[in-house]
């Protein structure tokens, strides 16, 4: 979605919903080096505000 807007060394980490996103995420990473971090947390949405 800011591809072209956020430099890739500006991101920490990404952060999923579930483990099937997280495995997805890592899986479209696999030439990135080094990999971004990739973090599960219900908590981080909506719903659980």
């Amino acid at each position: 979605m800011v591809k072209e807007k956020v430099p890739v060394t500006c991101i920490a980490f990404f952060l999923t919903f579930d483990k099937q996103c997280k495995q997805k995420i890592e899986s479209l990473q696999t030439a990135r080096q080094p990999k971004i971090p990739v973090r599960v947390s219900k908590q981080a949405y909506y719903d659980y505000i």
